[in-house]
């Protein structure tokens, strides 16, 4: 198959991604910023277990090198900034989760992956009940590559949810890829830290 082809079927589930998640999300785009503002309380209660104020979350699957790889080590320099290793207090103040989307024979495999980029962040591998749960909340693709089955294309979006008194509500989608770290970095501190 010509590398035009393969790009073909790379780019169109990636635009119907960010497609869909503007409709059926009932978004707030800020036009020129890759930000989509929300205010939406989280049903699912999958994040419940984390103390932190604000978490980031980004969905994808142990193993993945052409999505995932990067943007994690992307999220690990956007943490570092976010909570510079002097500054203990924002490290308490924002957490990062790495949610598995595929079925793994170790379940602690998605947190060893995600400890991988950086030993603060925390894997999830939901059950599927709750896994499916998730995926329609945060409207998330996921299917096999038509070119390799052993590789998935998906989602790569990355949501920021805030801890209010009655759960986690979903802030802030950041659409851009690659992430655009300064823009990312200083929305959370000039609007939650």
């Amino acid at each position: 198959m010509a590398e035009g082809s393969k790009l073909k079927y790379f780019i169109l589930p990636a635009a119907l991604i960010i497609l869909l998640t503007f409709v059926l999300l009932s978004i707030n785009f800020m036009p020129g910023t890759g930000i989509i503002e929300k205010d939406q309380k989280i049903k699912t209660t999958v994040f419940d277990q984390y103390n932190h104020p604000l978490l980031l979350v980004f969905f994808g699957y142990v193993g993945c090198t052409h999505i995932c790889s990067p943007r994690l080590a992307e999220l690990d320099q956007i943490y570092s900034q976010l909570s510079p290793k002097k500054a203990q207090k924002n490290k308490r103040d924002i957490g990062v989760v790495f949610v598995n989307l595929i079925k793994l024979p170790n379940p602690e495999a998605a947190n060893l992956f995600a400890k991988n980029f950086n030993p603060d962040f925390n894997g999830l591998y939901p059950e599927k009940q709750r896994l499916t749960l998730l995926k329609a909340e945060f409207n998330v693709y996921i299917e096999a590559a038509l070119t390799d089955k052993n590789n998935y294309n998906h989602s790569a979006l990355l949501f920021l949810l805030r801890k209010k008194t009655d759960g986690y509500y979903l802030q802030r989608i950041y659409t851009a890829s690659p992430f655009d770290q300064k823009l990312i970095v200083n929305d959370i501190k000039k609007n939650f830290l």
